[in-house]
């Protein structure tokens, strides 16, 4: 058994089994309800931190004139990534596994190389 196939079976043992407080996960395994909940606390808490971070950041660089702009641009990325994740998302069940991951890296290079084209205009610093 892999390593992390054991530490996933210790911590579902120290999680308890209780009946009535499990989750049928798509593996066809009960799985105990506080792993649904300890992945949201994780994602909130990451979520809290990085946007306060993010908007700070667009309005304190922003000039003055174009501060509500930046903070709208910041807000606007985070609903088109989280549309496209959600759309992208949708193909899991289509999709075989493998086809599935290699859409992915195909999005991720595709990110890349507009991002290596848009910095050819970039401005020297």
């Amino acid at each position: 058994m892999s390593q992390s196939a054991a530490a996933a079976t210790r911590a579902s043992g120290w999680l308890g089994q209780p009946k009535g407080l499990t989750i049928l996960f798509l593996t066809q395994m009960w799985e105990h309800w506080l792993w649904l909940v300890l992945y949201f606390v994780i994602f909130t808490f990451g979520e809290l931190h990085i946007l306060p971070t993010g908007l700070g950041l667009f309005a304190r660089l922003a000039p003055a004139s174009f501060r509500a702009t930046t903070v709208a641009a910041w807000f606007f990325a985070i609903f088109t990534g989280s549309l496209t994740a959600g759309l992208v998302g949708t193909l899991w069940s289509s999709l075989a596994h493998a086809t599935f991951f290699t859409v992915l890296a195909g999005f991720a290079a595709a990110a890349a190389l507009m991002l290596l084209i848009l910095s050819k205009w970039e401005a020297p610093a």
